[in-house]
């Protein structure tokens, strides 16, 4: 897993790597990740072959500044 910041919120990137099992999870801000959430915070859910990436906007939900 590895992020940055970009002018429009944070971009993570989530590396496949080795999975035994399809079944995994990505949570943001304690919320599973799921096309609800997606739609609702207007995330970026692009799936690459090696990684997923997910762009979330500045204040969307699940988000906290520190």
């Amino acid at each position: 897993l590895e992020g940055d910041c970009t002018i429009l919120g944070v971009r993570t990137l989530a590396y496949y790597g080795n999975i035994d099992s399809s079944e995994w999870s990505l949570y943001v801000g304690g919320m599973r990740l799921d096309w609800e959430l997606v739609e609702l915070g207007a995330f970026s859910l692009d799936p690459h072959e090696l990684y997923l990436s997910l762009e979330v906007p500045l204040y969307a939900p699940g988000m906290a500044y520190e």
